[in-house]
């Protein structure tokens, strides 16, 4: 069974202890032969715990977020903002694929949040232009 830390504890833990900081992309793939070993029910909440933290961070507009999966390693995934949607979509898939559809409803309205924010315009008073002639 894994272990999961909640966010606060993390920041907490990381003042106290080192953390090694990976890419999310690297971070699975140093984890894939422990993923393997673990039971499916277990593989299924780490994804559902990542996109959960991924959406999270994406509604707090927060530029990367630091993910620590499991309490046992000093290692802790790092997602920055421009990865939210591919992060999002590869856990859309994965959960599709394992039948949590309720997961993957969150996922896809969060997805359609995400592509479709533009950022607002400041409504400013248009500037006025103002000719001087010469004389």
């Amino acid at each position: 069974m894994v272990n999961f830390i909640p966010q606060q504890e993390l920041q907490y833990k990381m003042t106290q202890r080192i953390y090694f900081r990976l890419d999310w992309r690297d971070y699975f793939k140093t984890t894939s032969n422990q993923m393997k070993k673990m039971k499916k029910d277990d593989i299924v909440r780490v994804y559902q715990r990542l996109y959960k933290e991924v959406l999270s961070a994406s509604n707090k507009k927060q530029k990367e977020h630091l993910i620590a999966l499991d309490d046992n390693t000093r290692t802790v995934m790092s997602v920055s903002q421009l990865d939210y949607t591919e992060v999002l979509t590869i856990c859309k898939d994965f959960l599709e694929k394992n039948e949590d559809y309720e997961s993957c409803a969150a996922i896809r309205d969060a997805l359609v949040k995400l592509e479709t924010k533009k950022p607002k315009r400041k409504n400013k008073e248009p500037e006025k232009l103002v000719l001087i002639k010469r004389i």
